[in-house]
């Protein structure tokens, strides 16, 4: 990383080891670009996995602030007012957190410039396969029942509504679609909230 910013062939390995001698050829010489690491994207389990961040059902559960599962800092408070919108870490301060506790930092931290600001929710999994599936389907179970569409019974209606889905695909020129809808892809049975059962589509751009 530090020859992709220096935009030159390294002169030695990473490990401070001596070069083959192709390399050895080409030390010094310009690479023809410049990189360097700006972003890194992906789900909880990578998170979890990459750079040792807490497990979705660990007591504290951020990386970017102090919110935990239960209790005066709970993520399930989400009002403008709730108390772990005003725990944030200050900068270093997981990663000293995450030293004190015997977790070593993740090594994509010794990369130039990259720092944990630049570990981003993946849109796909957060939204897609997340909260978007629980909007959508309560939007869709509403229509089902609220917005006055053919037919006597909720099967009948959801028809309706795929016809209109259709409709909306045609007009937009959808690139993910559904290939059915039915009522129990909206909501599953009655003890169940409505969340709509779904796949991911295509990654959208960065947030």
């Amino acid at each position: 990383m530090l020859a992709l910013l220096d935009g030159h062939h390294p002169r030695q390995r990473h490990d401070q080891g001596p070069l083959d001698d192709l390399r050895v050829s080409r030390a010094g010489r310009p690479l023809g670009f410049h990189g360097v690491l700006m972003q890194a994207r992906g789900d909880w389990a990578w998170f979890n996995q990459v750079f040792n961040f807490p497990n979705w059902n660990s007591t504290a559960i951020c990386w970017r602030c102090q919110a935990t599962r239960d209790g005066p800092l709970t993520y399930k408070n989400c009002g403008p007012r709730a108390a772990w919108r005003f725990a944030r870490y200050a900068p270093g301060e997981f990663l000293e957190h995450q030293v004190q506790e015997a977790l070593n930092p993740s090594p994509l931290f010794s990369c130039p410039g990259f720092t944990i600001e630049q570990v981003s929710i993946g849109a796909l999994h957060c939204m897609d396969l997340g909260v978007t599936q629980d909007v959508l389907g309560n939007v869709f179970w509403e229509a089902l029942h609220q917005s006055g569409l053919p037919g006597r019974s909720a099967k009948e209606r959801c028809k309706a509504l795929w016809v209109k889905l259709q409709r909306y695909y045609q007009e937009h020129k959808s690139r993910d679609k559904f290939q059915d809808l039915t009522v129990t892809m909206i909501r599953k049975d009655h003890k169940s909230s409505p969340k709509l059962k779904a796949k991911g589509g295509g990654e959208p751009e960065p947030w």
